[in-house]
């Protein structure tokens, strides 16, 4: 069940009230900014929160990963078929590393 959105006005009597919601819409706030320190590559690291306007739900990200990580779930409720191809390579790009135990070397 996708979310829904309810636009919020002001009465003529200085009261907020709500509109009809829009359904199959979703809004969000992406805040980016820039650390001041470096890294030790030359590149600046940069920070940033995703906030989701009809929930308030934030997460705090330092990659489009995290972006991405906060998007696909509120896609997948609206209907979007994310795919499997990048469920796989998300999936590999944040699994631990394989160790080798000493027998297998």
């Amino acid at each position: 069940m996708a979310h829904a959105i309810c636009k919020l006005f002001l009465s003529s009597k200085g009261r907020r009230t709500m509109a009809v919601p829009e359904t199959g819409i979703q809004s969000f706030v992406l805040r980016i900014w820039l650390e001041e320190v470096q890294q030790q590559d030359g590149h600046t690291r940069w920070r940033g929160h995703i906030t989701d306007i009809a929930t308030g739900e934030r997460q705090y990200v330092e990659s489009l990963d995290g972006i991405i990580a906060f998007l696909v779930p509120r896609l997948e409720l609206m209907g979007v078929n994310i795919g499997l191809r990048w469920r796989v390579q998300n999936w590999l790009a944040h699994a631990p590393p394989i160790r080798r135990s000493p027998e297998s070397t």
